[in-house]
């Protein structure tokens, strides 16, 4: 078991007196080898490096759709809502069904364009994706992702929240031409 005395002893045999101090001391080594200064640089390159690995994953076809589509939206500066967001917000809420069956080589999302937000579907119905409890005639982008062995299809719809959601129209993109359609999402 840790205690704070051995928290305090690996401090002083680092020669610190801080956490901060401590990690930088810790990984000097590998942080000179990669000509980093910070252990925000040291961070920003562990991200790199994963995404880079998620990358290889997708290109190689190890990956999943849910993988695929999680590091699609990861890499934009959205945020993440569930269906309780709009609970007290005025006018009418509706639960929005889309046509695409629920099956591990897709994934759907719901881009919320006025919040910059995404959601994912409820899974309430269990045999096809649905948002619940949305505000009526928002502004979204329907976001349909396909993910079999290394290809990728996708599928961006801009629409308005409604009963019943419009078809995908799968398009088969490399990783490239979907970091590209991802870049609609930065603004």
């Amino acid at each position: 078991m840790y205690n704070c005395d051995s928290l305090y002893n690996l401090l002083d045999s680092y020669g610190v007196s801080n956490y901060e101090d401590l990690q930088l001391k810790m990984n000097k080594k590998l942080m000179d080898s990669l000509g980093l200064t910070t252990l925000s640089e040291l961070r920003a390159e562990f991200e790199k490096q994963r995404l880079r690995a998620v990358e290889d994953d997708i290109v190689k076809g190890k990956s999943d759709a849910k993988t695929l589509s999680y590091y699609s939206f990861q890499t934009k500066q959205m945020g993440w809502i569930n269906c309780d967001r709009f609970t007290n917000e005025p006018g009418k809420k509706i639960n929005m069904v889309t046509p695409e069956l629920i099956r591990s080589d897709k994934d759907c999302k719901l881009v919320f364009d006025k919040i910059r937000s995404v959601m994912s579907p409820s899974y309430t119905d269990k045999k096809v994706y649905r948002f619940d409890n949305i505000p009526e005639k928002a502004s979204v982008h329907l976001v349909y992702m396909r993910y079999e062995g290394k290809n990728i299809y996708l599928s961006i719809i801009e629409t308005k929240v409604q009963e019943n959601a419009p078809e995908p129209h799968y398009k088969e993109v490399t990783l490239e031409e979907l970091k590209e359609a991802f870049k609609q999402f930065d603004n």
